[in-house]
């Protein structure tokens, strides 16, 4: 009888777990758009050491850096970056920029869901390194699956690399609203610049350990909103 009882017991608390792991108010077949962007953090600094304090830096780093994720806030919303998004059930869902449309496997834990790209895409990286040594792999938490690199051209020593991979998108949940974390960056060597976009994802804890000697890395941290249509 205690067996039983216990079997039962625990049946009940497993159920329980999967209900919370699955809980969410996502509306499948609902098309969600982008309706504005929020900054959420203030411009930080960094290098392979760690986080540098803006006073020692040279101001117009600062205010240029300002003026160029003005820009990247203003211009996430124009079309072209996720539009709008749809669930088609737990563990499928689909992006779309004007007619063109990209689907993607869904791996779901209470609000949080990653969506990976099922088509391999290809792509340049910048031309000072790989891709996966670059900014817009290692400052992402949850990384894309890179399949391949390569170097398409290195004429006078300027490199430009290649890669393949699925990408990741991370998508929160939130009262009937969807939020993406977005990472705003700049990236410089030798005090130049040579790379500024924005990403989709949490930051990595550890990502300065990855940053590339000489290099400098400002970043700002906002979220994306989505309202169903």
């Amino acid at each position: 009888m205690k067996a039983k009882a216990l079997i039962t017991i625990s049946s009940f608390l497993f159920i329980l777990f999967s209900c919370e792991k699955d809980k969410s108010d996502v509306t499948y077949g609902v098309t969600y758009m982008k309706s504005e962007i929020q900054p959420l953090t203030d411009i930080q600094y960094y290098s392979s050491n760690g986080n540098i304090n803006s006073k020692s830096l040279f101001p117009w780093w600062i205010t240029n850096d300002s003026g160029r994720f003005s820009y990247l806030t203003t211009s996430i919303l124009s079309p072209g970056f996720l539009d709008s998004l749809r669930f088609i059930n737990p563990q499928e869902a689909i992006s779309k920029y004007y007619n063109s449309e990209t689907k993607y496997s869904m791996e779901k834990t209470g609000s949080r869901m990653i969506l990976t790209g099922k088509n391999v895409t290809s792509n340049y990286a910048t031309y000072a390194d790989e891709y996966t040594k670059s900014p817009q792999y290692y400052l992402l938490q949850y990384k894309p699956d890179v399949l391949d690199e390569w170097i398409i051209s290195s004429t006078r020593g300027d490199y430009l690399f290649g890669y393949a991979a699925r990408q990741k998108y991370l998508v929160f949940e939130s009262d009937g609203k969807l939020i993406l974390p977005i990472i705003f960056y700049q990236q410089r060597r030798k005090g130049q610049q040579i790379n500024s976009t924005y990403l989709n994802n949490n930051l990595d804890k550890d990502f300065f350990k990855k940053i590339m000697p000489g290099d400098t890395i400002s970043v700002m941290q906002a979220r994306l909103i989505y309202t169903q249509k």
